[in-house]
């Protein structure tokens, strides 16, 4: 990946270095303001993305993202605002401006960096989108996607599945025979490959309303737990091999559900190929 300037707007001095620190580390070279002239005059470099503080001193992010727009240079650079405020007219005014959004704060530096690579060097008029969830895995992708209130499709079709957002909360999810929470919940600890990002009005009723702090409260321990006991079994693309004779003698004490998935350890699946073709 070829290093792109995002430019990171904060009166903060601590939250613009963490930032800053997270997406260096990701391989972006960063420029950082600390009021909205500086801000102002590093628009001039034509930063492939924007993340800014709505609250800036002296030229605001609102202010900053109008002017933005108005330049032929930055008109189609992603400019995505940040606030502390969730109140409606905020977001409105954040739209008003020309924003691609208005993201939730506190931001973690994993969703800025997960934003960076899908939208940095794009143009903000961008509907369509592909990436690869190496780079970007689902969680982050749909933790920063549901920070802000976007509406989109995001799928995967090496697991043939989707997710469905409006207005920064997931309302469906599929994968294979699964819907719902049960398909969002695999998708967030098994789904792999490349993913299709299209961004536009969702039609969809959906089953569900799930939201940042679901994601947070409910998926990212589990999906923790997870990642810490495959680490520990040697990684997703390890082989594993039953001792059958061994299996044989813990049959009686094992459920049957168990026993089914245990028997996919072949030693020809890797560690995802035999979680994916379980009921798990």
């Amino acid at each position: 990946m070829g290093k792109a300037p995002v430019l990171i707007a904060d009166p903060d001095s601590r939250v613009a270095s963490l930032a800053a620190h997270g997406l260096r580390k990701a391989g972006f070279e960063v420029l950082t303001a600390h009021r909205g002239e500086d801000a102002l005059a590093m628009l001039a470099s034509v930063p492939a993305l924007v993340f800014c503080e709505v609250r800036l001193p002296g030229v605001d992010g609102f202010a900053l993202c109008e002017n933005a727009r108005k330049e032929p240079a930055t008109r189609e650079v992603p400019f995505f605002l940040l606030s502390r405020d969730e109140e409606k007219t905020e977001r409105e005014r954040a739209l008003a401006a020309g924003a691609d959004d208005l993201l939730r704060k506190p931001l973690y530096a994993r969703d800025l960096i997960a934003l960076a690579k899908i939208f940095a060097g794009r143009r903000s008029t961008d509907s369509l989108i592909e990436g690869d969830l190496l780079e970007s895995p689902l969680f982050y992708l749909l933790r920063a996607l549901t920070s802000g209130g976007r509406s989109g499709e995001l799928s995967v079709p090496r697991e043939k599945a989707s997710v469905h957002f409006r207005d920064g909360r997931v309302i469906e999810a599929s994968a294979d025979e699964l819907a719902g929470e049960a398909a969002l919940s695999r998708l967030l600890v098994l789904s792999q490959g490349p993913f299709t990002l299209k961004l536009g009005p969702v039609l969809l009723r959906g089953s569900m309303s799930y939201s940042l702090r679901d994601l947070v409260t409910h998926d990212e321990p589990r999906r923790l737990r997870f990642e810490k006991a495959v680490a520990l079994l040697g990684g997703p693309d390890v082989r594993l091999t039953i001792d059958f004779p061994g299996l044989t003698r813990e049959l009686p004490r094992l459920p049957a559900s168990v026993e089914k998935v245990v028997r996919l350890f072949d030693g020809k699946r890797t560690l995802i190929e035999a979680l994916r073709a379980s009921d798990l």
